[in-house]
């Protein structure tokens, strides 16, 4: 084998030309100027995928086809592509309007009509609490960089700043 169909051999299996080129061809210094092939070893523990996936506080537990849809009656839902063969729970959440669900996380709300997936709240959005605000980001001396000296202090009532007009009308 010569080092064209060894190259073809690794873009077919890696899919990227560049894989094979720093795992194969290039030596890492933080290796000790060894390829990463060599010192690569798969895990003793074969993966198995996913167990499968019930949701028994949902209505229904529906798969989704290769082409990343559900198919709901007559309806056909578009989810993603990255769902295919998983289970998903739907569930009835108002009248004609459907949950859908994949593990603990809402993916969205389809109403019956229309067939379109709207998207649910972000489950990994940050949570920011409204009563506090930030009042001082200014780098603190001692203190280890990256950690910028952050100080938060309750939100309180602003006092109404006093009515100057009777002084100036006393004119």
């Amino acid at each position: 084998m010569d080092a064209t169909d060894r190259e073809l051999l690794v873009i077919r299996y890696y899919g990227c030309p560049i894989v094979g080129l720093y795992n194969h061809e290039r030596p890492h210094q933080a290796l000790d100027m060894k390829y990463p092939a060599e010192l690569y070893r798969p895990s003793p523990r074969p993966y198995h995928g996913l167990d499968e996936l019930h949701y028994p506080f949902h209505d229904r537990t529906i798969t989704v086809t290769q082409c990343g849809r559900i198919c709901f009656g007559r309806r056909k839902i578009n989810l993603s592509t990255v769902l295919a063969g998983q289970n998903v729970g739907v569930k009835e959440v108002s009248d004609k309007i459907w949950l859908v669900s994949f593990m603990d996380y809402d993916l969205g709300f389809f109403d019956h009509e229309t067939g379109r997936l709207s998207t649910a709240e972000n489950p990994f959005a940050a949570n920011v609490c409204p009563e506090w605000t930030l009042i001082d980001v200014a780098p603190r001396p001692g203190l280890e960089p990256g950690t910028c000296g952050l100080t938060v202090r309750p939100v309180t009532a602003r006092k109404p700043a006093p009515d100057n007009d009777s002084s100036q009308n006393s004119r």
